[in-house]
């Protein structure tokens, strides 16, 4: 099912249900009914109007409004998928609109923005599919799409409510095809990628590790996996590490399913040599802006968006201001900051200086300006809610060059918590499992063992040895002493 909303004003909003699948009114009549939703339907199966109970800023009810392409009969049956589909769409991209009546833009005007709007998310699809797609190279591995049939049915993963189903199937190279991998299916790329978690393992994240390994960068070690080079600003492996381990890039691969996988691919074969805003890499490009969302996401104060292939970033402490929309001199009606600033990007009287700027906002070519510009308060924010709470993950702080800032941090932390210079707490440590260990001195904790691990992993081969030769005869000397 492909939806798309066209149109959003203060009385109504209007939601295109593109492609619709034959039972999708009686799903959307379960929906309702489930969530006690207060609905007046009426007109021909084509064209369906729905009015929902709600407030908008002047009292009125809002209608949300489907329209029914090319629909032609309604049978008596739904699926639970289709109410799912629906319910997690709204959720999903309907506050990602700004609002027309905020706006005040006509409904042509508007409907221009939505589908530049969608266009850009389009292509963001696009490039995190190609992205997929060398992750599955690297691994060996192909994808293809398949409609399931009845003869398919005796397959152990597949089931008759499967029959008619278009969905991913993977293809091994290597012909392994270990734990069955190629017979099970998947329904959108974000299964099939998180299906690889054991391949990501050895084709990139142990590489990764070797290349923070000091040993291997200073010579004393040889790599294996790598070329064993010290990790540098714009490093692709640990751009892409960010991205496996980012929440908004899985949403992105949800969306991929093999319905809309040739569209996609057809898409990016248009842009990969065109990329947004003078990206030639699309992992850089997608990290870019994973990290710029995520930086300005926790600070209220800015409000960022995109347009016309560059990025705005409001003033410092444009997002804690209350907006309101003047109507006819009488109202004064809240709008969100989110569509207040849209206004002021929007707006063909802005003033502009001899670099391109305004009062309101500056303009930056690509995400990765804005990331050079928030490094600052990367690093205050590491002060501020700590290295284990800080909203970028290691491979972010790799990638953008700032590897010495994340361990300095995490050394602090486990310098307090590791119990690395006891001697006798090291005799054990060397020579049980964590569970014994744990069990032993049952006062420490998990964080205080994990933390001496962090340090004794990434010590240099001399240090351990001295560690790993302590003997029972040092252990009573070390007691000896502190008494």
């Amino acid at each position: 099912m492909k939806v798309k909303l066209t149109m959003k004003n203060e009385t109504y909003y209007r939601l295109r249900i593109l492609e619709p699948t034959s039972s999708i009114l009686i799903a959307l009549k379960e929906y309702w009914e489930k969530n006690n939703v207060n609905t007046n339907i009426y007109g021909e199966w084509d064209k369906v109007s729905v009015e929902i109970e709600g407030n908008t800023p002047l009292g009125h009810k809002p209608k949300l409004i489907y329209f029914f392409d090319d629909y032609q009969t309604i049978p008596y049956d739904f699926a639970t998928e289709e109410i799912n589909e629906i319910n997690n769409y709204l959720d999903k991209y309907y506050d990602k609109y700004p609002d027309n009546y905020a706006l005040g833009f006509g409904d042509a005007k508007y409907e221009e923005l939505v589908d530049n709007i969608d266009e850009k998310h389009k292509v963001d699809l696009a490039i995190a599919l190609k992205i997929a797609i060398n992750i599955l190279d690297y691994e060996e591995f192909g994808i293809e799409t398949h409609t399931v049939t009845k003869d398919d049915v005796d397959n152990e993963n597949i089931c008759e409510d499967d029959i008619g189903k278009i969905i991913f199937r993977l293809e091994d190279w290597q012909e392994a095809n270990l734990g069955g991998i190629e017979n099970q299916i998947f329904y959108n790329l974000a299964g099939v990628i998180d299906r690889m978690d054991t391949y990501h393992n050895d084709y990139f994240y142990r590489a990764f590790e070797e290349r923070r390994d000091a040993d291997i960068i200073s010579g004393k070690e040889p790599p294996n996996l790598s070329n064993g080079k010290e990790i540098e600003k714009g490093d692709w492996d640990s751009a892409l590490l960010y991205l496996l381990n980012n929440d908004k890039f899985t949403n992105l691969l949800e969306e991929i399913t093999a319905e809309n996988f040739m569209e996609l691919r057809e898409l990016y074969y248009k842009v990969e040599n065109e990329l947004p805003m003078g990206y030639t890499e699309p992992v850089h490009y997608m990290a870019d802006k994973l990290i710029a969302e995520s930086i300005i996401e926790t600070q209220s104060a800015y409000v960022m968006a995109e347009k016309d292939n560059k990025v705005y970033l409001s003033y410092y402490g444009y997002g804690d201001i209350n907006y309101v929309k003047d109507i006819d001199g009488e109202y004064e009606v809240p709008v969100s900051v989110k569509d207040a600033f849209f206004c002021d990007i929007n707006d063909d009287w802005q003033m502009y200086d001899e670099n391109g700027n305004n009062e309101f906002f500056t303009i930056y070519d690509n995400y990765d300006e804005i990331i050079e510009y928030q490094k600052v308060q990367i690093r205050n924010d590491i002060e501020d809610i700590g290295i284990n709470e800080h909203y970028l993950n290691e491979y972010a702080f790799c990638y953008l060059g700032m590897a010495d800032e994340y361990d300095n941090a995490i050394e602090e932390i486990n310098n307090q918590l590791a119990f690395i210079d006891d001697k006798e707490k090291m005799y054990d440590f060397t020579r049980l499992s964590k569970y014994e260990f744990l069990k032993s001195y049952s006062y420490l904790d998990e964080r205080e063992y994990d933390a001496t691990r962090y340090i004794y992993d990434n010590m240099s081969k001399e240090e351990k040895e001295a560690i790993d030769n302590i003997s029972l005869e040092d252990v009573d000397k070390d007691e000896y002493e502190k008494e």
